[in-house]
């Protein structure tokens, strides 16, 4: 209760969607008042704009799942005029048996400028709130930020290159650095370390910085499990006679090791969707790409794997996904893992061409590995891009973004 005397006012500020639910984009106005005993109190009308976010960089950082449950924090760079806002929700299953996860509303954490771009959060061996302080990177041309959610501005680190890729996801192990890989045009990866002790004297630095055998189309990053703290590189070249997938591993205070590498023959990378690692108890690392035959229809799922000596493992798996008469714009492999046991791999795929008596644009797929199939997911489903695959307790989830209703999960 709020008691005004004569002439008084009061300023507060709440939750609209708290107060009136759910808003789509457009123009409104709101006012209160307060009736009693035959007297009212106004507030005066104010005008209210609600806007789309309409995310431009996206990512989800995860960790080990408690009970299997899926939960994790994404982070999204959205349009607002000439700058860039950083948002960052957090999400957990709520109810794992119907497939179900509850997302947080989207809380601002910073007004990046107009080149902001490559936005990753942490991955961790641990549970990813284990952590109280979450910390989120980003580039805007030579500079790569960093942020915790217990700052209210980010800190900087300027490279001596334009870089071509900020690595994600971001690692950061207990009681350690952040630390954000990221390549240059100068064909180095850098390894940038922010301190994460919030001292305004500690200051981010270059850790290291080595020159890759290749100039990567896509490269990623994993943590090995609890017990092992190494981490693990990958990066995938595609070229006239095949793909070549390279792998490398460092740990705390080291050096990247040597880059090994494993060839796949009488392939062509699919660009659009990225590679995914995992790295297993014993510290084997195993790393799956889509490719396509010559015909450019017939794909399949490559998966190469390096053992803990750095050595590549035997000859690539194969697993064929069949013909598919539309072209892949977009998708992603998982791996769901347990303590660094897999439990399955998920593969989901986008397509442009309109699928009959659904509508067009893109199309969600997913494989179906005991029946050999596709899954064909109604138009609703519309994924981030890139895709961004989430694991559960019994449903594996892909993140959807619509401009009347924000961020959600759909269960594959």
């Amino acid at each position: 209760m709020v008691t005004l005397a004569p002439g008084a006012s009061w300023h507060g500020s709440a939750l609209l969607n708290r107060l009136v639910g759910e808003l789509s984009p457009g123009e409104y106005r709101i006012r209160g008042s307060f009736a009693f005993q035959g007297k009212t109190v106004s507030s005066p009308e104010q005008p209210v704009r609600v806007r789309s976010l309409e995310p431009k960089s996206v990512h989800v950082g995860q960790g080990l799942r408690p009970l299997d449950a899926a939960e994790g924090r994404a982070v999204a760079l959205t349009k607002a005029g000439t700058l860039s806002t950083l948002v960052a929700f957090n999400f957990h299953e709520a109810r794992p048996e119907v497939g179900e996860i509850e997302t947080m509303p989207p809380i601002t954490q910073f007004n990046a400028g107009p080149e902001a771009t490559d936005v990753s959060t942490v991955w961790r061996n641990t549970p990813v709130f284990s952590e109280l302080i979450q910390w989120t990177a980003w580039r805007e041309g030579r500079e790569i930020k960093a942020i915790s959610d217990a700052s209210t501005s980010p800190d900087s680190l300027t490279l001596p290159v334009v870089p071509t890729h900020v690595v994600r996801p971001l690692l950061q192990f207990r009681g350690e650095p952040l630390e954000v890989l990221v390549t240059g045009k100068d064909q180095q990866l850098y390894l940038a370390v922010f301190p994460v002790d919030l001292d305004p004297k500690s200051k981010p630095r270059v850790a290291w910085h080595a020159q890759l055998p290749a100039i990567p189309d896509a490269i990623l990053a994993a943590p090995a499990p609890a017990g092992n703290n190494s981490r693990h590189i990958a990066f995938v070249v595609g070229g006239g006679d095949g793909v070549t997938v390279y792998h490398s591993s460092y740990m705390s205070g080291g050096h990247v090791g040597t880059f090994q590498s494993s060839h796949i023959s009488d392939a062509t990378l699919v660009k659009s969707v990225p590679a995914a690692m995992m790295v297993d108890s014993k510290g084997d690392a195993h790393i799956t790409v889509l490719v396509t035959a010559k015909d450019g229809k017939s794909y399949s799922a490559v998966e190469v794997k390096f053992k803990n000596s750095g050595a590549a493992a035997g000859s690539p798996a194969v697993l064929s996904l069949g013909s598919l008469d539309e072209s892949v714009t977009g998708g992603a492999v998982l791996y769901v893992e347990k303590a660094g046991e897999l439990q399955k791999r998920d593969i989901a795929v986008l397509t442009q061409s309109p699928e009959r008596g659904m509508g067009t644009g893109s199309i969600l797929r997913r494989w179906m590995a005991n029946s050999h199939a596709w899954k064909v997911f109604p138009p609703r489903v519309t994924p981030v891009d890139p895709v961004i695959l989430v694991p559960g307790e019994s449903f594996s989830y892909v993140l959807c973004f619509a401009p009347s209703q924000g961020f959600f999960f759909e269960p594959l």
